[in-house]
């Protein structure tokens, strides 16, 4: 929603774009919320007005998420440490207070695959409480508290 505006007049320049987002989690649950467009009610208040009037829609229970939004978002199950489904870089790399959880050789190993998977010059956002501490941080840049970005290969 973020990317679509805060009304449908600002979601114009994306049919001339080429924007797709992987949306992941571990628990199969979580992923089929996400692929359906619904949210319980008390989950959707939390998305700020005016983005909610504009790119949800009440249902029975809930609300859901506006199908030019919903087509932007593909669902997939999984888990972090095992092969990604999309052999493709990303240009973006959100993990928000995932890393937190892990000690510090699986926390190293996640921060290699996260820079392995960024294309050239894409950036990776993680928690607030998290820091890159791997042989990968040499390989990023800082941008900000926790944003990081990989350099570009200049030739």
């Amino acid at each position: 929603m973020c990317l679509l505006g805060p009304d449908r007049t600002s979601a114009t320049w994306l049919r001339s774009a080429d924007v797709r987002l992987l949306a992941t989690d571990i628990a199969p649950h979580v992923v089929e919320s996400v692929a359906r467009g619904f949210y319980a009610e008390n989950v959707a208040s939390g998305v700020p007005e005016p983005y909610h009037s504009a790119w949800m829609r009440p249902a029975p229970g809930g609300f859901v998420v506006a199908e030019e939004a919903r087509r932007l978002v593909t669902a997939r199950v999984l888990n972090l440490f095992e092969k990604w489904p999309l052999k493709a870089q990303y240009d973006v790399i959100f993990c928000r207070n995932v890393m937190i959880y892990f000690g510090d050789p699986a926390k190293e190993e996640l921060e290699e695959r996260f820079v392995n998977q960024l294309a050239q010059g894409g950036h990776l956002y993680i928690g607030h409480s998290e820091r890159l501490i791997g042989p990968a941080a040499s390989r990023m840049k800082s941008c900000g508290h926790t944003i990081y970005a990989k350099p570009e290969i200049r030739g």
